[in-house]
């Protein structure tokens, strides 16, 4: 089974009820402060600098 992380953002937008992708995207970065894919860059970042 996949985890969220590894889900497409077209997927993850569809699954949470989202019409469009640029409105996906658009909440994403106003919450988090980052686009999804940025914001899954630095938690790989993070995650091999724990190894």
């Amino acid at each position: 089974m996949e985890t969220p992380g590894q889900l497409s953002v077209e997927i993850n937008t569809h699954r949470l009820g989202y019409s469009t992708t640029s409105a996906f995207i658009a909440m994403f970065q106003a919450a988090i402060g980052a686009t999804p894919n940025a914001f899954r860059g630095r938690l790989r970042e993070e995650e091999e600098g724990q190894r």
